[in-house]
């Protein structure tokens, strides 16, 4: 879903939407029935995004990504990479940001 929603200008919104539903409301956003409703809801089109999201060039695509995100060390979600420096888990969010601001925290 979010690769769609990238290639049409809302992958930001899309992801945002997706982890809130995920972390704050306990959805199952693997739910095609609980994403179309969240496009929705971000005024998009939820039936026909879904069924963009299982073309086979959008699962070529998201291969791809899977493969450079398992060579980078990328494991689960939500992981956070700046530059080459990987952030996994909610809790490292804050660190993940220092470190983009060049501030190197430690937790």
């Amino acid at each position: 879903m979010a690769l769609v929603a990238l290639t049409e200008g809302w992958g930001e919104a899309c992801v945002q939407a997706t982890f809130r539903a995920e972390f704050e409301h306990d959805a199952d956003i693997s739910s095609p029935q609980v994403m179309g409703r969240l496009v929705q809801e971000l005024g998009h089109d939820g039936a026909a995004t879904v069924a963009r999201a299982q073309t086979q060039p959008i699962k070529d695509t998201l291969r791809a990504h899977t493969d450079e995100a398992a060579r980078r060390g990328i494991f689960g979600a939500p992981t956070f990479l700046v530059g080459d420096e990987l952030f996994w888990g909610d809790d490292r969010l804050e660190d993940a940001v220092a470190w983009a601001r060049n501030e190197r925290a430690t937790g």
